[in-house]
């Protein structure tokens, strides 16, 4: 199986931030972590990566075709969100419109491995902690799913031809998703749930066993 890990926009600045942190950066970071993770598995994996560094900012176009050339079975394109409104948490999974059985499990997987503690905000706008629900490993999400949905990014377009998923790993401006996001257990925590998410999608392909 051949993965291609999209580490979303590039140059630092070039996607969101918040205090302490850069979404092009953290998606190297934790792309890189989870590349790691996933060939030290030992799995019959290649990864591919989109970029080697911050350095540049390839285009769109340019990471589909670098996909289809190298023959991807999947991609995975790694995102932090923001939001005007501090309140909003959480990840989010986008697939294309239609995405097949492979999407599905795999951004299951990915948001059963990120299900822990969240925000949520009294009717006094403090923030407080609730608890939410952690899904099975590799269950499979319904079309209904609140945090995995159906949009037709740009980045997803790109690579229409090859199943394609959408990692928004979080919402860098609530500030107490912040500090998880920033955290060496943030980061690997959402390393460990990517590495997770392939191994579903071996899984579903039968090319490992349980």
């Amino acid at each position: 199986m051949i993965v291609f890990l999209d580490y979303g926009h590039g140059k630092p600045g070039s996607g969101c931030s918040a205090p302490g942190f850069d979404e092009a950066t953290d998606s190297l970071d934790v792309g890189q972590l989870a590349r790691n993770a996933i060939i030290g598995s030992g799995w019959p994996v290649n990864v591919i990566e989109s970029r080697p560094d911050c350095l540049s900012t390839p285009p769109l176009s340019d990471r589909g075709e670098a996909a289809r050339d190298a023959g991807a079975d999947l991609v995975i394109s790694l995102h932090t969100d923001s939001s005007p409104d501090p309140r909003e948490y959480g990840p989010i999974a986008f697939s294309m419109p239609g995405a097949g059985q492979i999407e599905r499990i795999v951004c299951a997987s990915w948001l059963a491995c990120l299900a822990r503690p969240g925000l949520a905000y009294d009717e006094h706008g403090r923030p407080h902690v609730i608890p939410i629900a952690s899904a099975g490993q590799h269950a499979v999400a319904s079309p209904d799913h609140k945090n995995w949905r159906h949009r037709a990014f740009l980045v997803l377009q790109h690579h229409t031809t090859i199943p394609c998923v959408l990692f928004e790993q979080g919402r860098c401006t609530n500030t107490i998703e912040l500090e998880w996001l920033v955290s060496s257990s943030g980061r690997v925590t959402r390393a460990e749930a990517i590495r997770s998410a392939v191994c579903a999608a071996l899984l579903s392909r039968g090319e490992i066993g349980d």
